[in-house]
């Protein structure tokens, strides 16, 4: 998949980063993923839909929602005991009783797009802007072990998503602040991956931190699901860019539009030209 979009503006020598690569890989990818079918037509309607929900198309979700429903409906009669995501909602039980309604396993189908769209795309398109901007970055990425260690710094620094609402469960205080259960609280993953007290010259990429104890996926009950894929997805991302693409750089007289909002300053417009790799 990566290839693919790669093939689509190799022979131009630039490219809109985030439209033509970012989005189109995560949402192509994490479709895939989560609606696995045989059935290559609406295999292709999935991915149509799930980009659609990626760039913003408001009736996207409803034409996700239509193809995860007949897949869902198929898979209610399905006795091959496939495994896959679908039909692990067909077959999943409440606490041992019954089984999930239709409603409950399309909330489940959003949640998990909707968890893993603009988050990993936020942080691949940091990565394309680091390499056009970073002097040695590049070379740095080139190095097979970077996935191992270099990332988690990235993925502190960028902190894909910057700020979750949490809901008190019981009376409580935080740091001298008293809590009731039910208020409201804004959790900022970002601020804390920015804390002075946790991260030595935190507001810095520093690729020699002995550890790197950051929030980037949440923290306990709510760390995120999909961390181990989003991993994949960048590391593929990255290796299938640098097999092919060198010297990117940001195209004289454009200017780099950042995204607001939970997934906070990551590029969402970015126009950058590069020299090819010759086989």
């Amino acid at each position: 998949m990566a290839d693919s979009l790669i093939d689509n503006v190799i022979d131009s020598g630039r490219i809109e980063f985030v439209s033509q690569f970012a989005i189109p890989f995560t949402a192509g990818s994490l479709a895939r993923v989560v609606i696995d079918d045989d059935n290559d037509a609406r295999m292709k309607r999935a991915i149509e839909a799930v980009t659609g929900v990626a760039t913003g198309d408001q009736s996207a979700y409803e034409r996700v929602a239509g193809v995860a429903a007949e897949i869902l409906s198929e898979r209610s009669a399905d006795t091959t005991g496939r495994d896959d995501v679908l039909q692990s909602l067909v077959t999943a039980r409440v606490d041992g009783g019954r089984g999930l309604s239709l409603v409950e396993q399309l909330g489940v189908v959003t949640v998990l797009l909707l968890g893993g769209l603009d988050t990993t795309r936020g942080t691949i398109a940091h990565i394309g802007r680091y390499l056009a901007e970073l002097p040695g970055f590049e070379q740095r990425l080139r190095r097979p072990e970077w996935v191992r260690h270099d990332l988690d710094e990235l993925l502190r620094y960028t902190s894909a998503v910057s700020v979750m609402g949490r809901t008190v469960t019981q009376d409580n205080e935080l740091l001298g602040r008293p809590l009731k259960k039910g208020d409201r609280l804004a959790v900022h993953w970002q601020s804390g991956n920015r804390d002075e007290a946790k991260f030595e010259h935190a507001d810095e990429i520093r690729f020699d931190r002995p550890k790197n104890p950051h929030l980037a996926f949440g923290v306990g009950i709510h760390r995120c699901l999909g961390q181990q894929f989003a991993r994949l997805q960048i590391e593929v991302a990255v290796e299938r860019l640098l097999r092919r693409l060198t010297g990117l750089a940001v195209v004289p007289g454009t200017m780099i539009k950042e995204t607001v909002g939970v997934v906070a300053g990551a590029p969402e417009q970015m126009f950058l030209s590069f020299a090819t790799i010759a086989d």
